[in-house]
């Protein structure tokens, strides 16, 4: 409230404060993508370069050499499989966010995935007495 709300109009004295009233509005923030980037120092040997250079190794990943986190890849299958998206609109939300993902790619990580999770999926399938179809 401005200062002068807070006088009194008639006496013009401070009005005194007795509580306050809460307004709550459910809201969105727009997904943020970002790149996660990974310096790893190489080192080689001054006396014995034949020895050739060594780097630290990158953190496992569930597809070797993909340049999407496993965050990005469980978005893509969450879109997919529990939203129901297509990939081609996929692309489009992701092309709105600029982020810039070839539907060919997506369909590759999909597939890779799968492969890559179908045993994870059998534990769960075979250990928890629960039949999955």
């Amino acid at each position: 409230m401005a200062p002068e709300e807070k006088l009194c109009p008639e006496t013009g004295e401070p009005l005194v404060r007795i509580g306050e009233e809460v307004s709550r509005k459910l809201a969105r923030k727009a997904e943020q993508f970002y790149v996660i980037e990974y310096v790893r120092p190489k080192y080689a040997s001054r006396k014995n370069p034949d020895l050739g250079v060594r780097t630290a190794a990158l953190p496992d990943a569930i597809i070797e050499r993909c340049p999407a986190d496993e965050s990005l890849l469980a978005y893509v299958l969450n879109a997919k499989f529990a939203d129901h998206l297509p990939l081609y609109r996929l692309v489009e939300i992701l092309g709105r966010a600029k982020v810039r993902i070839s539907r060919q790619t997506l369909s590759k990580w999909v597939v890779t995935l799968g492969t890559a999770l179908s045993p994870l999926y059998e534990a769960m399938k075979g250990g928890s007495g629960v039949r999955i179809t």
